[in-house]
């Protein structure tokens, strides 16, 4: 499994054993709050579809702790339809942004 963080924070051990043997790769970006956090996760899954996964959360809960590992074959329409940033001047726009750029990058390294 690799991991790629292009956000301020990266998660912690116990939060990335829980994507092991779930996903082979996933981009995100994820801030950490007073209280709470905020990002976005686009992965790919053991099954070789696409996902995306909001890693926001309150106190109560983790950025990964309600992910469900679903997706499409379409890598292209997942992230333009889910990542892409619609309004720059959205609260994780930001985010969305950095993910967006690096997964094109990838995915275009790796298809031409």
């Amino acid at each position: 499994m690799k991991l790629y963080s292009v956000g301020t924070d990266v998660l912690e051990e116990y939060e990335i054993e829980r994507l092991e043997g779930k996903i082979d790769w996933a981009v995100y970006a994820y801030e950490i709050g007073s209280y709470d956090g905020s990002g976005i996760m686009f992965y790919k899954n053991t099954e070789g579809t696409f996902g995306v996964h909001s890693m926001g959360h309150c106190s109560c809960y983790g950025p990964v702790d309600d992910i469900v590992f679903s997706g499409t074959d379409d890598w292209r329409e997942v992230l333009e339809k889910e990542v892409k940033p619609v309004n720059p001047k959205d609260y994780d726009a930001h985010l969305a942004q950095a993910v967006y750029d690096k997964v094109l990058e990838l995915m275009e390294t790796q298809h031409g």
